[in-house]
């Protein structure tokens, strides 16, 4: 073995020996940020909430009635987390034709108008990435990072980052009905049977999303003129939509298990995920 070949050897080794103790310990530190992201929201969540109360929605577009009558149960406690798990596929935007497998978990805290997802992507055997997008009080938050160590693209606090996610979570709640009712930062106002706007304001945002509902009462899809998508280095205004389907009850709540979202790109939707609830709970908060 020549000095060449052994110095290479030893610098491979080296870099292998600083990977196997550096890539463990950003990892743990992903973890541990996400841990913290779930606490915060879970600490703004109200520790006291009303149960729900079908009266309260006599004033509201009558397909947004029937809709909340059918996903909710008068008199049942509000929740303060809902918990899901989720697996499906999605893409990076609609330029690129590969689509990654993930699983995911996402916390929603209706009454405290905040999210965290957490996704893990399959790239490659043995190669992941974690995406983070979270927003708790009014603040977004973005990181993408290889191996759950490298971050490779991150973004937080910008007018168009809090914006997108405010969308997010207004356009999400079939999974967390309760987001629905009545409130001061939430206006509805009637198009017709079958449609109705949403405009959720927010952490100095402001978004309308049009709620539109099958022949059941469920929320069949959610569309938006305008919403923020990343695109290069900056965002442009794009319309976008999700679909809802196949519902089912559970802890009390009827919640759609299937949905997939996506962009309209000259006249074409462009859809951008796709997943399945794997599992579903509600929990007080705490």
């Amino acid at each position: 073995m020549g000095p060449k070949i052994r110095i290479l050897l030893i610098v491979l080794a080296v870099l292998a020996g600083i990977t196997a103790v550096v890539v463990p310990l950003q990892a743990s530190r992903w973890t541990g940020e996400t841990d913290a992201a779930m606490a915060a929201l879970t600490g703004a969540v109200p520790p006291s909430r009303p149960r729900v109360s079908l009266r309260e929605l006599d004033a509201l577009p009558a397909p947004v009635q029937r809709y909340l009558r059918l996903a909710l149960q008068d008199g049942q406690p509000r929740p303060g987390v809902v918990h899901l798990q989720q697996s499906g596929r999605l893409r990076t935007g609609v330029e690129s034709e590969q689509w990654l497998d993930f699983a995911a978990e996402e916390r929603i805290a209706p009454d405290a108008r905040a999210f965290v997802w957490d996704a893990r992507l399959r790239l490659a055997p043995l190669v992941h990435a974690r995406v983070r997008d979270a927003y708790v009080g009014g603040v977004a938050e973005a990181r993408v990072a290889l191996q759950s160590a490298v971050t490779i693209a991150a973004d937080r606090a910008n007018h168009d980052l809090n914006s997108g996610d405010l969308y997010r979570l207004l356009a999400e709640a079939p999974w967390s009905p309760t987001l629905l009712l009545p409130r001061d930062d939430l206006i509805w106002k009637p198009i017709d049977d079958r449609r109705a706007a949403a405009t959720l304001t927010h952490g100095g945002e402001t978004v309308t999303i049009e709620f539109r509902f099958n022949e059941a009462g469920e929320v069949a899809s959610v569309f938006a003129v305008e919403r923020p998508r990343s695109y290069g280095t900056t965002y442009v205004a794009t319309a976008w939509e999700g679909r809802f389907s196949k519902y089912v009850t559970l802890e009390g709540m009827r919640v759609p298990s299937a949905g997939e979202v996506g962009w309209w790109v000259e006249g074409h939707w462009l859809p951008v995920w796709q997943g399945t609830v794997t599992a579903f709970r509600s929990s007080d908060g705490s």
